[in-house]
């Protein structure tokens, strides 16, 4: 423990050594050229202002990669001349192209690294909501859906478009979570907003054709199908994809030749789309399967496995986690390699004093000897947390055990109580057989017959107690009384027989109990069963015993 308390103590006093030079480092290289930052946006409008249009373009007709391949070249530029405000909308958009192709985890990447910097300039404007809403909706594409819900769901409505795609992307949650009445409700603000932004209206159809074909709502199908028909050209490529799909659903063909389908797979794996992929292969496969073409179901079947294998690799949440850490170490190396810059320039203005050089020197080993303080309390930490883990581990077994030990005793206890009952049950209709037997030869020897009954009232009413409780757990009145309102065709010898069994005698003894031979018990029985319809697989025990 003393050692740890040191070792805070020095890290406190260290980074306020390194607070005060990184203090006069910026007082004394504050200075910013203005002119600098002038010329870089005037070299932005006029130069990559047309990348920019292009990329707007190709994201519109469907062309993801090329968009992103445009916006990344204004993005490099933004990014040199340091335009932050260029920099993250860019960012935002090359996000929401590779979201579009499947790329769920780069795109994760984009959006979390344009909040970011949204969050360090303190800046709430219309890019930093439709940035949020594309985080929302990157982790609906990654099944993260309570998280997605936390997004969407605290998106502000910044103005009408933020407001459409809102509910646009709760729609589409709550499609994933099958949750058929909220998608419907925002279905409905959609649909009463889409007219303001046919910019999104092919999307929105994807999305409704892909949760109508998941719920086989052929009705709503056949009248959406219907109403898209005149658009079906101008739809992207994926939206055909799923038409087809339903047509072929309700119609039993596809709604164009399967040639021209077909004549889809080159833009198709030179996109690399993951889910127009899937849903490509998905389409041919359907039909193929009712043209009971089996080479061609299993050529495609083989072609789903590698394209699901590959969705479920980008969708792995752990893999985001990664992406995740990757960008944070992104940006703690950026900071370090601006204040590396900031040393160079230090150390040019203090090159020609040697008691500045001196200072550099101690600010170089004071970053050192931090990050080998950091390096070693991270160390054990771990291996703190890592012993703490097994001595948890360890406590847990040792309840489990236990508890296992105690169940196996109790368990015991009960099967042995329980034998004990049911003989004492014998022994006491035996006494009430003696008793019945004692009553109908009274007239022989009255006095005899008394003493026998007063010898076993006697000795059975030391067990008056423990004949309560035999009640409780073999409780043949109950049984009996069950059996006679549900089944009154049963007769006074075979609820006889239905005591005998619940007090667990065998058909032998039975037998010798009622003066009868073995077969006419097993007659008994038989009858039993027939008249309260029980099934051969089941054993006359076991129904009496689950009444009682």
């Amino acid at each position: 423990m003393k050692k740890i308390s040191t070792s805070k103590i020095i890290l406190s006093f260290l980074f306020l050594l390194l607070i005060l030079a990184f203090g006069y480092f910026l007082f004394v290289g504050r200075k910013v050229s203005v002119q600098k930052v002038k010329t870089a946006a005037a070299r932005y409008d006029t130069t990559y202002n047309k990348y920019f249009a292009q990329g707007a373009e190709k994201y519109i007709d469907g062309k993801f990669k090329a968009a992103i391949k445009s916006w990344e070249i204004v993005f490099d530029y933004a990014k040199k001349d340091s335009i932050k405000a260029v920099e993250i909308s860019i960012s935002t958009n090359i996000g929401a192209a590779y979201n579009s192709l499947g790329y769920y985890k780069t795109a994760l990447s984009y959006f979390l690294n344009s909040n970011s910097v949204y969050e360090k300039m303190k800046l709430k404007n219309k890019g930093y909501w439709m940035n949020y809403l594309n985080i929302g909706a990157c982790y609906v594409s990654l099944k993260q859906l309570d998280t997605a819900e936390k997004y969407l769901k605290s998106t502000l409505s910044f103005d009408e478009e933020i407001d459409f795609l809102k509910n646009f992307n709760l729609a589409n949650l709550y499609g994933e979570k099958n949750d058929k009445k909220l998608f419907h409700s925002y279905k409905k603000k959609v649909d009463q907003q889409i007219g303001d932004f046919q910019l999104y209206s092919s999307g929105w159809n994807s999305v409704e054709l892909d949760f109508l074909i998941k719920w086989k709502d052929t009705a709503s199908l056949k009248v959406f199908l219907t109403e898209m028909q005149p658009t079906y050209q101008e739809e992207l490529l994926g939206t055909k994809l799923l038409y087809n799909r339903a047509h072929l659903m309700i119609y039993q063909k596809l709604f164009e030749p399967i040639e021209k389908i077909e004549s889809y797979e080159e833009e198709i794996e030179a996109e690399n789309n993951f889910s127009v992929k899937k849903d490509f292969y998905n389409l041919l496969k359907s039909y193929y399967v009712k043209q009971n073409n089996i080479s061609k179901v299993l050529y495609y079947s083989d072609l789903i496995f590698e394209s699901s294998k590959s969705f479920a690799d980008e969708q792995n949440i752990l893999a985001v986690e990664d992406y995740i850490t990757a960008q944070a170490l992104i940006d703690l190396k950026s900071k370090y390699e601006a204040e590396k810059l900031l040393g160079e320039v230090v150390k040019q203005q203090l090159a020609q004093s040697k008691l500045q050089f001196r200072f550099s020197v101690l600010l170089i080993l004071i970053a050192i000897a931090i990050a080998i303080l950091l390096f070693k309390n991270a160390k054990k930490s771990k291996l703190i947390d890592q012993l703490k883990l097994s001595e948890s581990q360890s406590q847990l077994l040792i309840k489990e055990l236990e508890k296992k030990e105690l169940s196996d005793n109790l368990r015991l206890s009960e099967d042995e109580l329980n034998s004990s009952m049911v003989s004492i049950k014998k022994i006491l209709l035996l006494k009430k057989q003696l008793y019945d037997l004692s009553s109908t030869n009274a007239s022989k020897d009255d006095e005899l017959i008394k003493q026998i009954n007063l010898i076993l009232n006697s000795f059975f009413d030391n067990y008056r107690d423990l004949n309560y409780l035999i009640n409780k757990k073999v409780n043949v009145e109950k049984v009996i009384s069950t059996l006679k309102s549900e089944f009154p065709n049963l007769n006074e010898r075979e609820f006889q027989v239905v005591e005998y069994v619940l007090l667990q005698f065998t058909t032998k003894e039975i037998a010798l109990l009622m003066d009868k031979s073995e077969k006419s018990i097993e007659y008994n029985r038989t009858q039993i069963r027939k008249k309260i319809n029980l099934s051969a697989d089941n054993s006359l025990e076991n129904y009496l015993s689950a009444i009682g």
